[in-house]
Formats: C-alpha cells, sequence, structure tokens
C-alpha cells in the first residue's frame, strides 16, 4: 500500500495575473482584487488525470480536510482518502508546518503538492525540521515563480511522474531547491538564491530542471505576471 500525502497552499500563484510579482504576504490584496484559485484547481486537475492513467489502486491518500487538501479532490474518486489535518480560513507558513508534521506522522511515502518556490522552502524546511529531509515530494506548478526542480512541467505531468513512481519505475534524485527574492524582485532586482535540496523522482520528461522559469498557461499570463 502506497501513502501519498497530499498539500496545497490556497493561496500560491494568486498574484501573477495581478502583476504583484509573487504571492508571498499578497494574497488578500490579490484576493480583493478579484484574483481566483490557482493551486487548488490545478491539484483538482492532477487528482482527476491520475485516475485515469492510475491501474493499482493500492493506494491511500492522507490529506488536509478543507482549503489545503480536501476541497480540490474530484467527486468520482475511488480511492481511500484519510483526513489527519484541518484547514483553517486563512493559511500561513505555520499552517503549512502543521500539515507537513501531521503527514509525516501518518506515515506518508510521498508527497505532493501545489504551490511555488516559497511553498517549496517552507516544505523541504520541515521535512528537515522534522527528521525526513530523504522523502520525496512533487510540486504541481501553481506559484507565480516556480525555479526550483521539484516542480513537474504540468498539472498531468505531475500525475505521470506519481504513477510511475508509484509503480518502481522511476528512482529519486537531488534537485534544488531555489527560490526568487520577492521583495528585490519588486525593486527591479533579479535575485534567485539557492537554498536546500530535496529529493524528487527522476524524470527529464515530466520534471523541470532547477534554474529554469517554468511556463505558464499562455503567454499574456507571463507578461501579466512579469
Amino acid at each position: 500500500m502506497t501513502r501519498i500525502g497530499v498539500l496545497v497552499n490556497p493561496d500560491a500563484g494568486l498574484g501573477g495575473k495581478l502583476g504583484l510579482k509573487g504571492s508571498d504576504g499578497q494574497a488578500e490584496i490579490a484576493r480583493s482584487m478579484g484574483a481566483e484559485d490557482r493551486s487548488g484547481p490545478r491539484m483538482e486537475k492532477m487528482l482527476t488525470y491520475f485516475t485515469s492513467i492510475d491501474r493499482t489502486q493500492n493506494i491511500e491518500w492522507i490529506t488536509s480536510d478543507g482549503r489545503m487538501g480536501s476541497d480540490w479532490f474530484p467527486n468520482k474518486f475511488n480511492y481511500k482518502i484519510e483526513f489527519h489535518h484541518q484547514s483553517k480560513g486563512k493559511t500561513s507558513a505555520s499552517d503549512t508546518s502543521d500539515a507537513v508534521k501531521i503527514l509525516l506522522e501518518s506515515n506518508i511515502d510521498i508527497l505532493i503538492y501545489g504551490g511555488g518556490d516559497g511553498t517549496t522552502r517552507d516544505i523541504v524546511s520541515n521535512l528537515q525540521k522534522f527528521g525526513q529531509p530523504e522523502l520525496p515530494i512533487i510540486g504541481v506548478p501553481s506559484g507565480v515563480k516556480m525555479h526550483s526542480g521539484c516542480f513537474a512541467t504540468s498539472p498531468k505531468a505531475a500525475a505521470e511522474v506519481l504513477s510511475s513512481w508509484i509503480r518502481g519505475d522511476l528512482l529519486v534524485s537531488n534537485t534544488e531547491v531555489l527560490d526568487l527574492d520577492e521583495e528585490k524582485y519588486r525593486q527591479g532586482k533579479w535575485i534567485v538564491r539557492l537554498y536546500a535540496e530535496a529529493m524528487t523522482p527522476n524524470s527529464p520528461k515530466w520534471m523541470q530542471g532547477s534554474k529554469e522559469l517554468i511556463q505558464t498557461d499562455s503567454e499574456e499570463e507571463i507578461i501579466q505576471g512579469i
């Protein structure tokens, strides 16, 4: 039985189309300006596609009840789901920390998450804090900025990677966790820093390499997010 942890940062990616140059600390501003959820719907797209390609069924999903997890599971999802964490109305880095801790205590084998580089930093920091830095992770690209090598190239690609890893077709390897300094970015400075390393399934076909900026849904979205 494979136990998969699912974690969503519901505020990730909100600032992109509004030109806020990131979502860190900008969620309330973005929502007041009409920003729509991005991270959750992309996780739902990943989960929906996963059900169409998975043939094992020998899987248990462990997640948060609410906006950080269960809200984004498709209606027709014929797997066992366990809720070991309760999402709050507003989320912060401390909520991510609490969720990661509970997921680890639930003995997950891999963590798939929706967010951007900031979410990745929070998750990896907590994996280290709670003594499980070797746990493999897969990022469903959802943020404004995604430089880290933990991300699949799309929600469907994330599903392909997860399915292949479950079947034993992919090994895990180190990848870089990078992040753009958003405060400097808003001042017109482009500073990308290496913060840590993480373990991810190794798939050049479906996973982005670190130091690349992942392409968003459209050219217009890229322009608006810069």
